[in-house]
């Protein structure tokens, strides 16, 4: 087949106007934005064609009627352990094409068979037969005449052994669930449920609004259901979905199993991909008698009921928002509450940080704490799944994640069930000690096959996380994790675990639609089930962030790495620029204007001019009030060397393009700055989060943006000078230059080694940790705490 004329006959015959959608929004009016689109697009041609399906769809069968049943067995390039079964169900007509999109049947099969709570199917496989981590079920894709349904599975080591057994399992259940039926609360949940999730939508963006749009015209031709259709289940169809789980036979399953298993006996290969597997012939899978282990969901108790405002709106949400106000100040605890007065949502967010000390997480955070860190937080996660499965269906989420500060917990969802549902988690968190020594090994199977894909990302993502080792505290990589993960054993892990609650601090944020009393008694409740004593203020955990020495020759600073996947073509380099001097704040603003300046035309240099590649940047980065100025380049035509080498002849003339940039242009970039950082959050989450971000490292800087948009309209170009001189030319006062190669063990061309000789200047780092010990960290950046409201210490009362 000759591709590019085929493809030139298809946009000749099908590039109509009748074939298109088009989405526009704008805060200019109706008339202004009809008459751009007019001008712009009148001169589409309207051929009055058919779409292309009208060829096909109906007409030819997705499978030759002769194909072999066979079951794929592919090698995958990361480490993982799955299979997937599949239905191609076909739509018998227009009209039952319609019924299916607007009554959704597989919502509601789909609830079933992925339902992970109390006799689950996956809390069958899982707890009681170990022989998989996760399953889910879903309609996997839909095209003119057909959809796809599937159920996918994450295997353990022991389930692909068990392989054909899961799959009984599976075949199994959907015979019961077939026989028993769907129950009629079923429908009405996930109905109801829809309607409760597209009533209390946050509003999209308007790049992703017409995004969506522009697609589901082509969907829907009932304009009403444009925004909603892909959404709310008009009519939930009893009918239709008995017809779907009928359809789920094993007889017209696809299957496909991937797993590095499956790798000595792969003598076949695909050919674009080029993936290796075999096939094998479809078992005679027989069904299991799983007897009364399993059943289908009851009803779920969280969906919610209550949707009153706690507060009417009152804030503008064009405005920039208020900052929460903070409503105990202790020596155990520091609570922030905002009511919601802007959004109108019944929804809420619950923030914790547990401040835990510095030798269980912050600097002193090893390989060791995060073997320990990952495999407690599974165990919590699959101990709590039972309880928190139903709630996450119902628009309620929790997370619990370890961080070099200390343990994170977070709520939120719908706040009619917020306050029972946190009680009853933090309770699940605070008592949770690991227990099962099968449970255990699996979860290191999981972790260590995460930990792995850590080969397989790319080189520029590696150059920056072996630039982390150097400018971070604490530092190391994921394969340094794996040995650990083997070392803890159960008794060590509940003795850790069992020291984690003995002593902290806990800052928390309150925000959404809750009264102030329901905040505090979510404060109480969670104070009770964790009953820890305080931290005092220096012992805390924190990261830090490492000053970096000035090298004002060369390439500064240099860390030299082989790319850890030998495969890999490609090599990287990322150079860093350091502006250190984080009280100057129109310098760090001079370092964002640099940024908006260098974007483009770096980008065009290196990518479109040079063609060194497709993942070129350059960007400001801002870490405890320091802004690093950040040149990354990839290439599979280039060494580490010669990409380096471009970066900074790049620096070398963009000099001349400062010193003449006109004072208007440079105008048109500080504007595009300041009214980003003035652009007011449209969501809670927006919002909460980014409160969360001040109070977190404890600036409690809520009016940053406001502060540094000021100071951003009095950088002038001078200024922007003097800083790219001081920071980045050679020879700067102050510069702080920080290399990272990463070069590729595959590379085609005459490529560069590691031993190569720097330039003149440059400073080779031999040892990572012996560059941090030579350089001291930064202080951490903290702010003066707002006062608290009076009302005594009402925890402790």
């Amino acid at each position: 087949i000759d591709l590019r004329k085929s493809l030139l006959q298809f946009h000749d015959k099908y590039y109509s106007a009748n074939q298109m959608t088009l989405a526009v929004a704008g805060r200019e009016d109706l008339d202004t934005l009809q008459s751009w689109v007019v001008s712009m697009f009148s001169q589409v041609p309207n051929k009055d064609v058919p779409p292309p399906e009208a060829e096909w769809a109906g007409k030819i069968q997705p499978f030759p009627s002769d194909a072999p049943k066979v079951a794929y067995n592919a090698v995958p390039v990361s480490d993982e352990r799955s299979m997937q079964i599949s239905w191609v169900l076909p739509y018998k007509t227009l009209e039952n094409k319609k019924q299916i999109k607007l009554g959704k049947p597989d919502a509601a099969v789909a609830s079933i068979l992925g339902h992970e709570g109390k006799g689950s199917l996956l809390q069958y496989l899982k707890t009681e037969k170990g022989w998989v981590t996760s399953l889910g079920a879903a309609q996997l894709d839909d095209s003119a005449d057909l959809e796809i349904f599937g159920i996918v599975v994450d295997l353990t080591e022991e389930g692909l052994k068990f392989k054909e057994e899961v799959i009984e399992s599976i075949f199994s259940y959907l015979s019961d669930v077939s026989k028993k039926g769907i129950p009629d609360y079923v429908f009405e949940e996930v109905s109801g449920l829809s309607e409760i999730n597209w009533r209390y939508k946050d509003n999209i963006e308007p790049g992703n609004l017409v995004t969506l749009l522009a697609a589901t015209m082509q969907e829907y031709e009932d304009p009403a259901l444009y925004l909603s259709g892909p959404s709310l289940i008009k009519a939930p169809n009893k009918a239709l979905a008995k017809e779907l789980l009928d359809s789920l036979k094993p007889k017209e399953a696809l299957v496909t199993y991937i797993a590095k298993d499956f790798k000595p006996k792969a003598s076949e290969q695909e050919k674009w991909y080029k993936t290796l597997y075999y096939t094998d012939a479809v078992a005679d899978w027989k069904l299991s008698q799983l007897g009364g282990q399993l059943k289908i969901p009851d009803p779920n108790p969280f969906i919610p009921s209550n949707f009153d405002l706690a507060v009417k709106p009152s804030e503008d949400i064009r405005s920039m928002p208020k900052a929460p106000e903070m409503i105990l100040d202790s020596p155990r605890w520091r609570v922030h509450y905002k009511p919601d007065n802007r959004y109108g949502q019944p929804k809420a967010v619950a923030f914790f940080q547990f401040s835990q000390p510095d030798e269980l997480f912050g600097s002193a955070t090893n390989p060791k704490t995060s073997a320990r860190a990952r495999l407690l937080k599974m165990s919590l996660l699959d101990a709590l799944t039972e309880y928190t499965y139903d709630a996450s269906v119902a628009g309620l989420q929790y997370s619990c994640d370890f961080t070099t500060r200390g343990v994170r917990v977070s709520f939120g969802g719908y706040n009619d069930r917020l306050p029972a549902f946190a009680e009853s988690v933090a309770k699940g968190i605070a008592t949770h000690l690991p227990d099962d020594q099968a449970k255990l090994d699996r979860y290191k199977d999981l972790i260590k096959r995460e930990l792995k894909s850590f080969e397989n990302a790319q080189p520029y993502q590696h150059a920056v996380q072996f630039a982390q080792l150097c400018t971070l505290l604490p530092g190391y990589l994921p394969p340094e994790v794996i040995p650990e993960i083997d070392k803890v054993t159960l008794e060590e892990l509940r003795a850790w675990t069992s020291n984690l609650w003995k002593d902290a601090f806990s800052e928390c944020l309150i925000q959404g639609n809750l009264r102030e009393e329901e905040g505090k008694a979510m404060v109480k409740a969670v104070d009770t089930a964790f009953k820890f004593s305080a931290v005092p203020e220096e012992k805390r955990a924190a990261p830090k962030l490492v000053k970096l020495p000035v090298v004002k020759e060369g390439w500064g600073s240099v860390l030299r790495n082989d790319e850890p996947n030998p495969s890999n073509p490609n090599s990287a380099a990322l150079v860093i620029f350091q502006n250190a001097n984080r009280e100057d704040l129109q310098q760090q603003m001079a370092m964002e204007v640099i940024s908006a300046l260098i974007d483009q035309p770096f980008y065009g240099s290196l990518r479109t001019k040079q063609q060194l590649g497709y993942i070129v940047f350059a960007g400001a980065k801002q870490n405890e009030g320091v802004r690093n100025l950040n040149f990354i380049v990839q290439s599979s035509v280039a060494d580490a060397d010669y990409l380096t080498e471009r970066v900074f002849e790049f620096i070398d003339g963009f000099t001349a393009v400062i010193e003449k940039l006109p004072e208007e242009e440079l105008k048109g970039y500080v504007k595009g700055l300041i009214e980003r950082k003035l652009e007011t959050p449209k969501k809670l989450n927006a919002e909460s989060l980014g409160h969360w971000d001040a109070i977190v490292p404890q600036r409690y800087d809520y009016n940053r943006d406001k502060k540094e948009a000021e100071v951003l309209a009095s950088v002038s170009k001078e200024l922007i000078l003097k800083v790219w001189k001081d920071t980045v030319l050679p020879g700067g006062s102050d510069r702080r230059c920080f290399t990272s190669q990463v070069f590729s063990q595959n590379f085609k061309g005459k490529t560069a080694k590691k031993a190569n000789p720097l330039p003149k200047g440059s400073e080779a780092i031999s040892d990572p940790k012996t560059f941090i010990s030579n350089n001291k960290p930064f202080t951490p950046l903290k702010g003066t705490p707002p006062s608290a409201l009076s009302g005594g210490n009402w925890l402790e009362a």
